[in-house]
This record gives structure tokens, sequence and C-alpha cells, in this order.
């Protein structure tokens, strides 16, 4: 692991959560003529932590409805689940997957992250992890190498597929759960491989990145003041 990274998880793992924080389900449930919505998201009881995820689901609940389709028409269906990815001392982390049917063969699946920094629930996006374009681009090679290795036999994708879609762009990456010692890359169907090949996720230990993470986390982290 990167030291400085090390060091102030390390740090904020003296904070006053000493275990990690409790989680209930809160729900969303409507069923009409035209729209079913089955949501489910985690609150822990930390305001700023609770206020993030559930402003978040309100929007993409109501976006759902405001698009919602003609009751004529085959019901749209919006479910939204979730796994709590990390818990402890140092941060809270929840990957949401979310699946929808607006008509056609089949609905689709999608991926939304939230990494918060404790005790104060500060967010972390990949930017603020991933050093710069050069980081970028050594997280993206190793991406690409690992989908390669394990997508090209089976036809189910192809390079310039891979290469798009897990190339060197902030946004290919928005879907990352940040453990003790591993980025977890998560990857919709469609964005590097066909629907039939499933959502894609890829591991890549923090020891290969060095020199790819931030190297001014622990200062950020102070400025936020994570103490």
């Amino acid at each position: 692991m990167n030291w400085m990274l090390c060091g102030v998880l390390l740090w904020v793992s003296g904070s006053v959560f000493a275990t990690e924080l409790p989680v209930q389900t809160k729900t969303i449930t409507e069923k009409s003529a035209s729209v079913t919505i089955d949501v489910g998201y985690p609150q822990t009881q930390q305001p700023t932590i609770d206020a993030a995820l559930a402003a978040w689901v309100k929007q993409q609940v109501d976006s759902f409805k405001d698009g919602s389709g003609d009751p004529d028409e085959a019901r749209w269906s919006l479910d939204i689940e979730y796994n709590i990815a990390r818990n402890d001392r140092q941060m809270f982390s929840v990957l949401f997957t979310v699946g929808e049917y607006t008509g056609g063969a089949h609905g689709n699946i999608g991926f939304k992250t939230f990494n918060f920094l404790l005790p104060n629930g500060q967010p972390l996006d990949i930017e603020q992890v991933i050093d710069g374009r050069k980081g970028l681009e050594r997280l993206s090679a190793l991406t690409v190498a690992e989908l390669k290795q394990r997508l090209l036999a089976d036809g189910g994708s192809d390079t310039k597929w891979i290469e798009t879609g897990a190339g060197p762009e902030w946004s290919n990456f928005d879907a990352f759960i940040l453990l003790s010692d591993t980025l977890l890359i998560q990857f919709a169907p469609y964005q590097v491989a066909s629907y039939a090949d499933g959502p894609q996720d890829v591991e890549i230990p923090l020891t290969a990145l060095k020199g790819a993470l931030r190297s001014n986390l622990g200062a950020w982290a102070q400025q936020l003041d994570v103490n």
C-alpha cells in the first residue's frame, strides 16, 4: 500500500468510531399502472453519509418516474439493491446495483458506489485516490490487461471495446470501492463486454498501484479536518 495512503487510514482509525457503523435498510416501494419501484438503501446514523445516500436515492426515483412509459405498454421497473463493501474504522463504502426495465427484450443494470472517510463522512471520488493523468493511465493499463486476459478468449469482447470502456478517462472508473488493500472497479454490461458476458469487476492490489495513488492524500484529509 502507498505509505501516505496507509498513514492517513491508520490516522483515521484512531477516531471515535472504534467499530463499524450500524446499518438499517430503508425502502421505497411503489406500484402503478406504469411503474414498479423497489428500492433499498442503507442509513447509518452518521448524518453526512445518510444525507448523501438518501439524496441520491431520491434523485434516482424521481428521475425514473419522470421518464416512465405509457401505461398501455410494458410496465417499467426500477430495482435498487445495495451491498456494504466496507464498514470499518477507516471507511464506509456502498455498492448499489441499479436494475431498470424500460421496454425491449431485456432490462439493464448499472452501478453506483460511495466511499466515505470516517468519522466525518467525507466522500472520496476516484480523482482523490488516483494521482492525476499518469496515475489514471497506470490504473487503466492494469485494468485493460486484466480484462483482455479474461474476455478476449471467449469472444465476448474485443480489444477496442475494452480499451474504450476501461481507457484512461475518469468516468470509466466512477464505480470503485477502496478496500484496505485493494481497489475494486465495477463495470456495467456493455461498458467493456457484451450483455451476455454480464457485468465485470477488476480487483487491483494497492501494491500494484504504487506511484499511482495520490501522494498528498494525507494532506488532503487533514484539510477536511479528518482527525
